[in-house]
């Protein structure tokens, strides 16, 4: 299933939601942090397999907190404070959280070139 898709459906059901963040954690950037912290404890480099760990937890976090927190919120304000309609509320915290949620893979991607 294309990525996107399932974004536009993640926010309409919670299930889906729950199935994208696995599907991160397996395949996406948190799978490759912690392939990386695999190998860097492998390797007995403790302090890079430290670091890569935690840098998977908060990116985890960061996610889970951006599905189940700020864009339901979010949605909520946009219907009840501008009398907008759920599908405009669902289009616009959808296409928010996907740009917040890259932006923010920017920032792990820079930190994991530079520091690892």
């Amino acid at each position: 299933m294309d990525s996107n898709i399932m974004d536009v459906v993640a926010q309409t059901h919670p299930i889906y939601s729950i199935g994208s963040i696995i599907y991160d954690i397996i395949y996406g950037r948190t799978g490759g942090l912690l392939k990386k912290a695999y190998t860097c404890g492998k390797a007995r480099n403790y302090q890079q397999m430290v670091l890569c760990g935690l840098l998977a937890a908060i990116n985890i976090a960061f996610v889970v907190a951006m599905a189940f927190a700020f864009a339901p919120w979010v949605k909520a304000i946009i219907v009840a404070k501008l009398a907008a309609s759920p599908f405009i509320a669902m289009t616009i915290t959808g296409v928010g959280s996907n740009a917040v949620n890259y932006v923010f893979g920017w920032i792990v991607d820079a930190i994991s070139r530079k520091v690892l």
